[in-house]
């Protein structure tokens, strides 16, 4: 008499199985492919043996993008004893959620350049049509969203990851990883495999003792006074950049991994100079090109800014007043090439690489990731 229960009790587990496996075999024969860039990657960091724990530029998601329901709480946050603490994940630390975790998203994607595929929005509203990643809220506070996709956890064939590391070596700067990954219907993404961005970017900074008089010992220490950053070929190809005056082919941009950066750079809103032919780089395989930025110099400085990114009404700072705050306080440098239409003049116009690039992270204090 049990013989039957029992089968059907085993019947049941693989009808569990194979439903929850159909869908993602489907995707991953049929899917759309697309590559979603990551964050430039030191492979020490990441890598586990043959594991690589991800983190995309889409996992953190700025309240200007996030709309529907996402957008209304973000602009109208419950009180506070209506919020619940949330661990960071991968990011480390806690912070309040306005929404309970595991809430459903869907992450809009459009075209970006070549076959990367960029985020245009994040919403709680499934989309009828079009590209999209079906996600889930980590935590939303009222200046951005962090997501998970399923896409976080990567294991390479054995000794792909050890090749990785080798590639890198002898070298401070970092290229991204950019992954390929199918999409099927709701949104459902499988990692199929990976390439190395074609551009890496390094950071060195320039660090000087804080000023005398700084009685306190969490007050000593140094500041960053300037930061040299290196682009490099990592392809086996001609590539061109554009190198603008006064390091202007890159914007100063908040680090959002631990939270609402209070900070705004003053040139975020200027238009860069329109590039000339002198601007244009030519770099063969394993060539590199670097560009130093005074961060004494006003043009570089900040502005406090509330949780919806509005300017508040308080003078410029330079970076070296920002140290020792809490949460930590962090940027970046974004390499932002002309559009297509500024470029199409320029020698080398086809070789120009049209992505953007962050450098890792850093504090006014000179800790860099």
């Amino acid at each position: 008499m049990k013989t039957p229960a029992v089968i059907a009790a085993l019947g049941f587990q693989v009808a569990v199985l194979l439903f929850m496996a159909v869908p993602r075999e489907w995707t991953l024969h049929f899917g759309r492919e697309v590559y979603l860039r990551t964050a430039p990657v030191d492979p020490r960091d990441v890598m586990r043996g043959d594991y690589v724990r991800l983190n995309y530029d889409i996992s953190i998601v700025p309240r200007d993008v996030c709309r529907d329901g996402l957008a209304a709480v973000m602009a109208n946050p419950p009180a506070e004893s209506d919020r619940r603490w949330r661990s960071r994940g991968v990011w480390g630390g806690f912070e309040q959620s306005l929404l309970p975790p595991d809430t459903p998203v869907f992450a809009v994607l459009k075209p970006g350049e070549g076959d990367v595929a960029v985020l245009d929005y994040l919403t709680d509203r499934k989309p009828a049509q079009g590209l999209y990643l079906r996600g889930r809220l980590e935590s939303l506070t009222e200046g951005l969203a962090r997501v998970r996709y399923g896409l976080e956890a990567y294991f390479m064939q054995q000794g792909e990851a050890l090749e990785l590391e080798r590639s890198q070596a002898g070298t401070t700067s970092r290229a991204p990883l950019e992954m390929r990954v199918a999409v099927g219907p709701g949104g459902l993404a499988v990692l199929k495999g990976h390439r190395r961005g074609p551009l890496e970017i390094g950071l060195d900074l320039q660090r000087r003792p804080r000023a005398a008089g700084s009685a306190q010992p969490w007050e000593q220490g140094e500041v960053v006074v300037a930061a040299t950053l290196s682009l490099r070929n990592a392809s086996d190809t001609n590539l061109a950049i554009v190198a603008l005056p006064e390091g202007r082919s890159f914007a100063l941009v908040p680090d959002l991994r631990w939270g609402t950066n209070a900070w705004r750079w003053v040139g975020a809103d200027l238009p860069p100079p329109a590039p000339s032919p002198a601007n244009v780089i030519l770099l063969k395989p394993g060539e590199s090109h670097r560009t130093t930025i005074g961060l004494t110099n006003s043009a570089w400085w900040v502005v406090p800014v509330d949780a919806a990114g509005a300017n508040r009404l308080a003078s410029a700072q330079p970076l070296q007043n920002l140290t020792n705050r809490w949460p930590p306080t962090r940027f970046r440098f974004e390499y932002r090439p002309p559009p297509p239409a500024a470029g199409a003049g320029l020698p080398h116009a086809d070789a120009i690489w049209p992505g953007r690039l962050l450098s890792p992270a850093f504090s006014p204090g000179g800790n860099v990731d």
